[in-house]
């Protein structure tokens, strides 16, 4: 997202951060725009606090997780369970996830598959069906024509922290 233009952050307290040194979320920032999970909710062990946490960062919370279907699949016909690796944890309904956004008083959105939003803010019902079809389309591409990269300016970040790095623990390259 910041080869693109956009002023992204990221966080995870169950991953080391290898790619992104230098552009980790911090509190002092404060409330940001835009939360996005991504391959995230599923592992939530307990949704509800973790959600909590997630709204004192941003009250928009954009996410990715594919919903429950409807009639419930047996555990052997539906691969997002899972099983192979055991690290999916929780699983969500429409009505699930519009619950929530009522508990924590949010409007949800939904394309009604994958793409799923929790905002304070007041969209037409089908704003992510469109967003979706944006995303791999022409659309997609004026944006990202219209953004400035920072591709060049984070490199030069990125490698004076590691120029820091060096110089404290007294190793060169």
């Amino acid at each position: 997202m910041r080869d693109i233009g956009f002023d992204f952050y990221w966080t995870d307290v169950h991953a080391q951060d290898l790619l992104a040194r230098g552009f980790e979320y911090d509190p002092s920032i404060g409330q940001i725009d835009l939360l996005t999970c991504f391959e995230t909710f599923e592992h939530l062990v307990n949704p509800l606090p973790e959600i909590e946490k997630m709204l004192h960062i941003s009250r928009e919370i954009l996410l990715l997780t594919i919903l429950l279907p409807s009639p419930l699949p047996s555990t052997g016909k539906w691969n997002y369970f899972g099983l192979s690796h055991g690290q999916h944890v929780s699983f969500y309904t429409k009505h699930t996830l519009e619950f929530i956004a009522r508990r924590y008083g949010l409007n949800f959105y939904t394309d009604g598959e994958s793409i799923h939003l929790f905002t304070s803010k007041t969209f037409r019902k089908n704003l992510l069906t469109k967003l979706s079809a944006a995303s791999s389309g022409k659309r997609f591409e004026r944006i990202r024509r219209r953004m400035k990269s920072r591709t060049s300016e984070d490199s030069l970040m990125m490698a004076e922290l590691r120029s820091r790095e060096a110089g404290e623990t007294g190793t060169h390259h």
